[in-house]
């Protein structure tokens, strides 16, 4: 008996061995574009200056919750999601996750998003197993390592990227699966795939539930029409697997329910004029096709995708042996899907996750059964045409295409919010300092900070930057009102705002609405009795200022209470 487990063991050291060995190339791949890509933020993108955009808003929740959340461990952070439910669970426990490991620096976060990278390897790694050798297989990884979609998981830090690449697996696990026969276990692990493809983003749901159930309503019809066989299995295969989907949903609709609906319900109704995207129909039709979009995440990929799967449908309808009941069911859930983003008048690249991650998925399963079907047909020159291929793929993409990139350009403002981010945390802190913490009427309430320009830098980011040094603020966002006397009203609700001279806002975004009104609210501030303006440094040369609105007077509390 001994000598048996002896040997079972020394057999068992080899095999792990092997498994670590041939699992180190797909390691290196991952950890050389994940480097590539950590270099060029701080060189180009996020990193190189004051946090902004939407990543910033991840951060600042994060660390929110991390430095001034009641108590520690699972229990206040599972009370903290309850009570202040995040916009993107996923993004904010990344960054938590960061921060807690790497410190408060915001490329904590960045680095503890090297999940989203490493998981989408890991998808490419078990897509190429049925080409077999390890030579074809590595070349074909590498490959998609060139794919700019896979770049900005890195470089920007927003939850869409892996929010599509889920939702990409679980349609394709729900094609591939066979309800007839699937167990319990292979259930859960369905269920499981489509649940994480669900709640990555929460606002995502408009296309990943259709989507999902889409597939789901396809592939069982399908199946049904492929054979005839225990139809009364399938479909209670079927509805299982639907209801232990719904089950699982439903702890995240009662904690995001609300909030997912409501901001759902601003962007496509009630402020969608405000995020509807200018352009014709031609537009929006193609953009995530050979549109803006697509160019920008998926570079020659995209057409190349669309090319893999109409040469899979070509040998689809030529061969029939090839016909697998997966292929039909998972593109016409694409097409559908394509569709109604394309109906849809708002357009933003990284709402196309949703397609790009499911076709580029798509098109490197088309490979790699098309290269199958080859190698059985020609067992004897097909290996060697396909890693060829794959060689030359990997040649031109090293000399052709960048392993580094983001979606947003280097940001315009950097130089200048890198020297006025630190005046204005200190204007803040000693304001805090020297009279809101020491006032009875102030202390036990948030100070509130609006700005009148996303440029040189958001509210939000002013809230990360205080944190950092311990001071807790709320930001007022007024981004999008709907008239001055809006605007003049949500001016006079802050504690503090922070605005361009009237001299800058000429370069104002137009797009942010309240930027259009900073001359009005400029003389209003100005002319408003009890309010402090201070300049706290200078924008491109005109001054940078700071109105504190509140003076932390007990008969002035009152108004907030």
């Amino acid at each position: 008996m001994t000598s048996e487990i002896s040997d079972a063991g020394r057999r068992a050291v080899p095999n792990r061995l092997e498994r670590l060995a041939s699992a180190l190339p797909y390691v290196a791949i991952f950890v050389v574009t994940f480097v590539a890509n950590i270099s060029f933020s701080f060189r180009e993108g996020r990193l190189a200056t004051v946090p902004y955009y939407d990543d910033v808003s991840y951060l600042a929740d994060a660390f929110d919750r991390l430095t001034f959340g009641a108590g520690d461990g699972l229990s206040a952070l599972v009370d903290s999601f309850w009570s202040n439910p995040p916009h993107a669970p996923t993004s904010t426990l990344t960054a938590m996750l960061g921060f807690w490991i790497f410190g408060p620096e915001p490329v904590s976060a960045y680095l503890a998003n090297a999940w989203g990278l490493a998981l989408y390897i890991a998808v490419a790694t078990y897509v190429s197993r049925p080409l077999g050798a390890q030579i074809p297989r590595i070349l074909f990884v590498a490959i998609l390592a060139f794919v700019p979609v896979s770049h900005v998981m890195v470089t920007e830090f927003r939850p869409d990227m892996v929010a599509g690449l889920l939702f990409g697996v679980a349609l394709m696990a729900t094609c591939a699966a066979d309800f007839r026969i699937m167990d319990f276990r292979a259930k859960l692990v369905l269920v499981a795939i489509a649940i994480a493809a669900t709640v990555a983003k929460p606002s995502g749901i408009i296309v990943a539930i259709p989507g999902i159930g889409i597939a789901f309503v396809i592939s069982v019809v399908a199946q049904g029409l492929f054979s005839s066989a225990d139809r009364s299995r399938l479909v209670r295969g079927a509805l299982t697997s639907l209801g232990l989907y719904v089950v699982a949903l439903v702890p995240f609709a009662i904690l995001l329910g609300a909030p997912t609906v409501g901001y759902i319900e601003q962007v496509l109704f009630s402020n969608a004029d405000i995020w509807t995207t200018p352009g014709d129909r031609w537009f929006h039709w193609t953009y995530h096709s050979f549109g803006e979009g697509a160019t920008k995440a998926l570079g020659p990929f995209g057409p190349l995708a669309f090319v893999l799967v109409a040469s899979d449908l070509v040998v689809y309808a030529r061969i029939r042996s090839y016909r697998q009941r997966k292929i039909l069911p998972l593109y016409a859930t694409l097409a559908i899907v394509y569709c109604a983003m394309s109906m849809s008048n708002e357009k933003t690249i990284f709402q196309g996750s949703y397609f790009y991650l499911p076709l580029l998925l798509a098109g490197a399963n088309a490979f790699v059964r098309m290269s199958v079907e080859g190698r059985k047909r020609w067992p004897d020159g097909a290996p060697s045409a396909i890693r060829g291929v794959l060689g030359v793929g990997l040649t031109l993409s090293v000399l052709l295409l960048p392993l580094v990139g983001a979606y947003t350009p280097r940001y315009r403002d950097q130089n200048e919010s890198a020297v006025l981010m630190p005046k204005v945390a200190n204007a803040l802190f000693a304001l805090n300092r020297n009279e809101w913490s020491t006032s009875s009427a102030c202390r036990d309430r948030l100070m509130s900070v609006l700005v009148t320009s996303l440029d040189p830098f958001p509210a939000v980011a002013i809230r990360y930057a205080v944190a950092r040094g311990g001071l807790r603020m709320d930001t007022l966002n007024a981004y999008f009102p709907r008239s001055l006397d809006e605007a003049l009203t949500a001016v006079d609700d802050a504690d503090v705002v922070l605005t361009v001279d009237p001299v800058e806002a000429r370069h104002a975004n137009t797009f942010i609405r309240i930027s259009t009104m900073i001359p009005d609210i400029f003389r209003h501030l100005s002319d408003k009795q009890g309010t402090r303006k201070v300049q706290i440094g200078t924008y491109y040369g005109s001054p940078y200022w700071l109105f504190i609105n509140w003076n932390c007077a007990q008969e002035g509390a009152a108004k907030h209470d």
